[in-house]
């Protein structure tokens, strides 16, 4: 039996029956992903004088957003088995004002979203599984700068995320995330002078939010 489907049955193995809705929902989602390659998101920007930049670098294995009205069942899996890396490196002179750099990385990420007017049944599940011991997932960020007005920095490296919205009763939720990758989150920044610098570094296992 071929890889793939070992992983797609062992995925619906796991998963179990979406809770249920108090009546017929009035959409049904099913999404299922499967991520086997590298995925490499990487910018490079070298420049001497600049008056405001904006840079972001950006890798994703499996990605999934629904919008939806109504009361809705969403049955969604994810399963990655891959490096995913987002690179992100600015050498510059001088900004003069404003400089924002993002690196962010997301293995697998599910977003729903209800409009308020009904129930959401969800049932979810991902995995981040790389295929070695020396696979990763990871965000990377490199800043050299002689002056900058304002610097904002943010380097994000997320392996499971599951975020549901909606105002409505009746809102279920089955979420099962498995994470056995390495995940890092680096930023290393050099700055001759800045007005102001703002930096984070982020690095997150498995999430979920439930929100309105």
């Amino acid at each position: 039996m071929k890889p793939t489907r070992l992983f797609l049955s062992a995925a619906l193995a796991t998963f179990c029956a979406a809770p249920a809705l108090a009546g017929d929902p009035d959409h049904t989602v099913l999404n299922g992903q499967i991520n086997l390659k590298n995925i490499v998101g990487e910018l490079n920007i070298y420049i001497d004088d600049a008056g405001s930049l904006g840079q972001t670098a950006s890798a994703q294995g499996n990605s999934f957003e629904a919008e939806l009205d109504g009361a809705s069942a969403v049955d969604t899996y994810q399963i990655n088995h891959s490096n995913v890396e987002a690179d992100l490196n600015l050498e510059a002179g001088w900004i003069e004002g404003e400089a924002t750099t993002v690196s962010q990385s997301f293995t697998n990420s599910a977003t729903i979203k209800g409009d308020g007017t009904g129930g959401v049944a969800v049932n979810n599940y991902q995995e981040a599984d790389p295929s070695c011991d020396s696979c990763y997932d990871d965000a990377k960020t490199f800043i050299a700068v002689d002056g900058v007005g304002t610097l904002d920095s943010s380097t994000t490296a997320v392996a499971n995320s599951l975020n549901v919205y909606n105002n409505a009763p009746g809102t279920n939720i089955n979420s099962q995330q498995i994470n056995n990758s390495k995940m890092s989150a680096v930023s290393n920044i050099y700055v001759g002078y800045a007005g102001s610098l703002n930096a984070s570094s982020s690095a997150v296992g498995n999430s979920v939010i439930v929100g309105k």
